[in-house]
């Protein structure tokens, strides 16, 4: 007996019944195939993130940790963060996006928010220490976008990472308006280019 299953391509594999052992491995092996030579429209966006807008208004900034500051002697500092002088702050996207995760912070009563510019970005916009969220998973945001509130101790950061292997200062990214905006308030936004996070 003979089956026809089809591939890819429009291409026709005819497998002879020798066992149902068999049958099943050559299914697995053409299945394999079929997925892996059709993932071209998964392909990563390399596209990075373009930043326009701070993520709180800098009137209400009152000191900041520069990107790639020492946190400790094995660890630098793989974000932007931002002490606000009150406790209401809003946090607003800083780019356009999609959420892919809220995570709760360890030891801490507040939150993370992660984005990306795209559903399929190899690059993530982390805003971390976050309450009062007004956004999940799955929500495409808009720039200036308010998605939540400062977080504990009045403080909120920035992080932009390459599918979490390197941290980039978020400076690299801005659009002269946001670079001018950060520059107006410090020059020291950043001390290294990139950090392991």
């Amino acid at each position: 007996m003979l089956y026809t299953i089809k591939i890819s391509g429009g291409m026709i594999k005819d497998l002879e019944k020798t066992s149902h052992k068999s049958l099943i491995v050559k299914k697995v092996f053409i299945l394999l195939f079929s997925v892996l030579t059709g993932c071209d429209s998964d392909e990563v966006d390399i596209t990075p993130p373009v930043l326009s807008i701070s993520p709180v208004a800098m009137d209400h900034v009152d000191s900041f940790i520069p990107f790639g500051a020492e946190l400790s002697p094995i660890q630098k500092n793989p974000a932007i963060e931002y002490f606000t002088d009150q406790a209401d702050v809003s946090v607003r996207s800083v780019s356009e996006g999609v959420v892919v995760d809220i995570r709760g912070n360890p030891n801490i009563d507040d939150y993370e928010i992660w984005g990306r510019p795209s559903d399929l970005s190899k690059w993530l916009i982390i805003y971390d220490h976050i309450l009062n969220i007004e956004v999940s998973i799955g929500d495409q945001i808009a720039i200036n976008q308010t998605i939540g509130t400062v977080g504990l101790n009045n403080r909120t950061e920035l992080q932009i990472n390459d599918n979490q292997n390197l941290a980039y200062c978020p400076l690299q990214f801005g659009t002269d308006s946001f670079t001018q905006q950060h520059l107006n308030f410090s020059e020291n936004w950043c001390l290294e280019e990139t950090v392991i996070p």
